[in-house]
């Protein structure tokens, strides 16, 4: 999650630049993918690494495209579908604002994982050495809801009901999956359609809480009440 920085472009514009597909068993992209004034050429097909590489170096360069353009693999399992989750949740936090009584200061930004952790080390290692306003960005894992702490951000691995529980009431994004995430009270809602990773937004959740979530997220967004 890079500091929060005017990309200079209508995000509606970066977001219809950029398209990144993700096959059963390679990743691909355009030949030629333009966001924000970055190029990249690739291959059509890269072992994982320079996979991840290089959407690394996209997201850094401000390619906020990515956010909304990615496929999920119909095969081999589950573990490009989770990256591409986790660079979601890296990315989340640039279009909300706290308020002034979530944990600040120069306390770490957290990104908490309760319950099933689904990303490995990849989640780790997107936000390793990476700042929020200036402030470092930690991933903590949580087995249990008991266990949860202070957090910005919680992506609700299982436990749904147990964890929104336990952060009810507090400044905390909540994001999970699962076709009743929404339902039992969560914020944003990972779903596939057409074979596209995309997410389901409650905003009154959020404003319950005094989360402000952007209008540039909103509009990539379903939305619900």
């Amino acid at each position: 999650m890079p500091q929060r920085r005017d990309s200079g472009k209508p995000f509606r514009e970066s977001v219809q630049s950029l398209t990144f597909t993700l096959s059963s068993a390679t990743m691909a992209m355009p030949i030629s993918a333009r966001s924000n004034g970055c190029v990249i050429r690739t291959q059509n097909a890269f072992p994982d690494l320079i996979a991840k590489q290089h959407m690394m170096r996209m997201l850094k360069a401000g390619c906020y495209a990515l956010l909304l353009l990615l496929l999920a693999p119909p095969a081999k399992a589950q573990t490009r579908e989770y990256q591409v989750k986790a660079l979601f949740l890296y990315n989340f936090g640039q279009f909300v604002d706290w308020p002034a009584d979530a944990p600040g200061g120069n306390a770490p930004f957290v990104i908490g994982v309760v319950g099933n952790d689904p990303f490995g080390r990849f989640l780790d290692d997107v936000v390793r050495e990476e700042q929020f306003e200036g402030r470092p960005i930690v991933v903590q894992h949580y087995e249990h809801p008991s266990e949860i702490r202070s957090c910005h951000i919680l992506f609700v691995g299982s436990h749904v009901r147990e964890s929104l529980a336990a952060v009810a009431g507090r400044p905390v994004l909540t994001v999970g999956e699962g076709d009743d995430f929404i339902e039992a009270g969560g914020m944003i809602q990972f779903f596939n359609e057409q074979n596209r990773i995309r997410f389901l937004i409650r905003p009154s959740a959020a404003k319950a809480v005094k989360l402000t979530i952007s209008s540039k997220l909103l509009r990539l967004a379903k939305i619900t009440d």
